[in-house]
């Protein structure tokens, strides 16, 4: 199965996203903007950097980062705000390297293992990526993403009562957390809890405010459900049609009872 670094983590990709996220024009075009004069003056900072991201400017938030790193190269803060903007730039070898200079600096930090863990859960390499994700845990044992990330690995492996309980932990812990729920709605609808994981997401679905993401996560437990002309509605809203019938035997090999 096909994947992507956002079932759904800190910020992102649910299941459906692992399958979405590598088809040809599903993820996002990163665009050079000239820099606005705000950015121009000034040492480089990491709240720089962070200015440049929230206005769209990838590639001058990488060039701060580095601008730090020049002088500081083992800044763990820089080294793994530069794993986030390259895997965010759809570079995973390059931030891979970030985030294991940022693990060497920051030993005690979840971050970049979770940020490792993403890389390998998104090359299929289960087994690493759960390594990872369980030594966020236990850096960092509250960690909810790291958490959620390791429910994510455990579920691609079929491993689904073992991701439900983590999800089910996260949410006795912090029930607003939207990126657990939704997992666990995922993980229900692709193991034989169809009528219960689509009706959670449904109910998710239904905020005005929720992401696309999730309008896609209630596509593959519509698929899940056997109704998958309902499911390509739901995608046709975002996807052209070629677009929607990869994704559409993309979930249905995500979905397919194992053998």
């Amino acid at each position: 199965m096909s994947a992507t670094p956002r079932l759904r983590s800190r910020a992102g990709a649910g299941l459906a996203a692992w399958v979405l996220a590598l088809l040809p024009g599903c993820t996002t075009t990163m665009t050079t903007i000239a820099t606005p004069p705000h950015l121009r003056d000034g040492p480089p900072s990491l709240a720089v950097a962070d200015a440049a991201l929230a206005s769209g400017l990838d590639d001058s938030a990488l060039q701060i980062t580095r601008s730090i790193l020049a002088v500081h190269p083992d800044d763990g803060a820089a080294l793994l705000r530069q794993g986030d903007i390259l895997l965010r730039m759809g570079r995973p070898g390059a931030a891979a390297e970030a985030y294991r200079r940022a693990r060497d600096a920051l030993p005690h930090d979840a971050a970049p293992l979770r940020g490792l863990g993403r890389i390998a859960l998104a090359q299929g390499s289960m087994a690493e990526a759960e390594a990872s994700f369980r030594a966020a845990l236990a850096a960092a044992p509250d960690d909810a993403a790291a958490r959620n990330d390791l429910g994510v690995a455990l579920d691609l492996q079929g491993r689904h009562a073992e991701a439900q309980s983590l999800y089910r932990t996260t949410l006795a812990q912090a029930p607003d957390d939207t990126a657990a729920e939704v997992n666990l709605g995922l993980s229900l609808s692709i193991s034989g809890h169809g009528a219960e994981g689509l009706a959670l997401l449904q109910r998710i679905a239904a905020n005005p405010s929720a992401a696309r993401r999730v309008r896609h996560d209630l596509a593959t437990a519509l698929v899940a459900a056997g109704d998958v002309p309902a499911a390509q509605r739901i995608l046709a809203a975002d996807l052209n049609e070629t677009q929607v019938a990869q994704a559409i035997s993309g979930i249905e090999r995500l979905t397919a009872p194992a053998p």
